[in-house]
């Protein structure tokens, strides 16, 4: 019990320290479970009772690989969130890419980004979760059949308001 709350405690630093988000976390659904070789997932709810996914590797990780993650978890993305005081992180990061590869463009839009931006670094990452699409949370496991095992039974889903 007391580990929990120590566990809790330092996510909520994490967040502030990465994200500069000031979170507390209401419920643990899934605390540091295995999501790959490298990766930890953790799903919390904060006090507003709104899911988040946060994802710690000891490896770089790229925007695609943590789509991907999510994909294999059943977890549909509402937003991922910037590095703390980089809110347009992602846009310029892409541009970056975009540039080393195309160095004579002068004009680049947002439709030429849309790749590039899988392709920028991002770990931690800290995701709002749309819906959890079966019902079910899964982890990574060497050993299971698909390598994907139900870790947390949480059904959501966001609802948008016109």
């Amino acid at each position: 019990m007391i580990d929990d709350i120590v566990c809790d405690i330092d996510l909520e630093r994490q967040l502030l320290a990465h994200f500069g988000m000031r979170y507390e976390v209401a419920k643990m659904l899934l605390r540091a479970a295995p999501v790959g070789g490298s990766a930890v997932a953790t799903l919390f709810i904060n006090k507003e009772q709104k899911p988040f996914v946060y994802i710690e590797s000891k490896t770089k990780l790229q925007l695609a690989d943590v789509k991907k993650i999510l994909s294999h978890m059943g977890v549909k993305p509402a937003e991922f969130f910037p590095p703390k005081g980089k809110p347009d992180y992602f846009e310029r990061e892409a541009t970056k890419k975009f540039l080393e590869v195309f160095p004579g463009r002068k004009h680049v839009g947002s439709e030429d980004l849309i790749f590039y931006k899988t392709l920028v670094d991002y770990t931690p990452a800290l995701v709002q979760v749309a819906a959890v699409e079966t019902g079910v949370v899964k982890v990574y496991d060497e050993d299971a059949r698909g390598k994907w095992r139900p870790g947390a039974k949480f059904s959501y889903r966001q609802i948008k308001a016109k």
